[in-house]
């Protein structure tokens, strides 16, 4: 079945695609923000006597969340396939949310590994739900270019995430 048939291109309005970057956006800077706060997480987590273990836990908390991404982000496109994008890319933005909030009032070393492990979960939703959104409503001219801009909106929200959390 060609998918060119199977899907139409109805059209990406700018207002359509400008929500699709913000979201793309607001999962990559959300990833960052965390990093320059979690080694303090941490500490005041552990306690006074534990520093030499901040590190290793910092380490293990950036791959918890990324792997996360990585494995989880497949099932969520066949979600978002088999169901509805825009709930999709929702339920992906607002409970990515809801774990950056656990992380504001985290008092365990459970906790913080959860609230890191939900956070990475609910972020896979949006890429590729956005994805195939795009590829749902772009004509196959506009595709690859708008593939980019997405893709260099993840890249900037990985960039400013970072410099956000450590201002």
């Amino acid at each position: 079945m060609d998918v060119e048939r199977a899907i139409p291109a109805t059209g990406l309005t700018s207002i359509r695609f400008a929500v699709l970057l913000a979201a793309v956006l607001s999962v990559s800077m959300a990833y960052g923000v965390t990093l320059p706060f979690l080694p303090f997480i941490l500490e005041r987590i552990l306690g006074p006597g534990h520093s030499g273990a901040v590190p290793g836990h910092t380490g293990l908390l950036i791959a918890l969340y990324t792997l996360a991404l990585f494995f989880l982000s497949p099932l969520w496109g066949i979600l978002s396939d088999r169901f509805n994008r825009r709930v999709v890319i929702a339920l992906g933005l607002i409970s990515s949310g809801v774990s950056l909030g656990m992380l504001d009032n985290v008092s365990s070393l459970a906790m913080l590994y959860a609230s890191r492990m939900l956070s990475g979960i609910f972020s896979a939703a949006v890429l590729p739900a956005t994805l195939a959104y795009v590829a749902e409503t772009c004509g196959e001219k506009d595709r690859p270019k708008k593939y980019a801009i997405v893709a260099s909106f993840t890249s900037l929200g990985f960039m400013l995430g970072p410099m956000i959390g450590g201002w």
